[in-house]
């Protein structure tokens, strides 16, 4: 019986010298670096930029971090108090580097008060009235203020194609792809002109600027 223990003994001496070996090395691993994944890249509320701005707030430059010293749950949270994030998952990968995955809100409806507007998503939870564009899209706008403050919010669907919502009542704005942009935004100028500055605007269910020469739009059903 005696002899039989010995082998026992033994494999439980190598299991904890393991059991040693791995925590020993697990607890000077370090980290490889970070990245972010976005599950709903159509949106541009949130960009990859600002949220490893929030990871290096909280810990510095995560790369050559030792693993035991990047608190997940903490840069789950610090980034869950962004309006536009829905949910933040964290996670390590097997490769030893860290994994963002981020969706952001989607819009269900607009709110107008007396004063200003935002958005409601499917929960009922509160946004901001958003300012994410594609690059080119953006540096056109803010080059010309008068587009730079009506153009409220804008997504970009699979086709990379943009439709526009303005700060004022009105329907959506088929834009298309990001190309003649100041031929495009001339048309709905001319368009808005005509009716008398916004006068009406929101009696249209779409404004579409996809075609050559043309603003084709659609009323309401119930607009007169």
């Amino acid at each position: 019986m005696f002899l039989l223990g010995i082998p026992l003994i033994l494999l439980l001496g190598y299991l904890v010298f393991v059991f040693i070996q791995v925590n020993k090395e697990e607890k000077e691993s370090r980290a490889e670096g970070i990245k972010v994944v976005m599950t709903n890249p159509q949106f541009n509320f949130v960009d990859r930029e600002e949220i490893l701005k929030i990871a290096t707030k909280q810990f510095g430059d995560i790369k050559n971090l030792k693993h035991d010293s990047i608190d997940r749950n903490k840069l789950e949270i610090a980034i869950k108090k962004n309006p536009f994030v829905e949910d933040a998952q964290v996670f390590r990968t097997a490769s030893n580097s860290y994994c963002v995955e981020i969706t952001q809100r989607t819009p269900f409806i607009r709110v107008w008060t007396d004063e200003n507007s935002y958005y409601l998503d499917k929960d009922g939870c509160r946004m901001p009235t958003g300012r994410k564009y594609p690059v080119e899209f953006q540096k056109y706008l803010e080059n010309n203020p008068f587009w730079e403050e009506i153009v409220d919010y804008v997504v970009v669907n699979s086709k990379e194609e943009l439709t526009l919502y303005l700060s004022i009542k009105s329907g959506k704005i088929y834009f298309g792809k990001i190309e003649k942009i100041a031929e495009k935004l001339e048309k709905l100028k001319l368009f808005i002109n005509k009716l008398g500055k916004f006068n009406g605007m929101d009696t249209y269910e779409s404004i579409d600027l996809r075609f050559d020469n043309q603003v084709v739009v659609k009323k309401k059903k119930d607009a007169k």
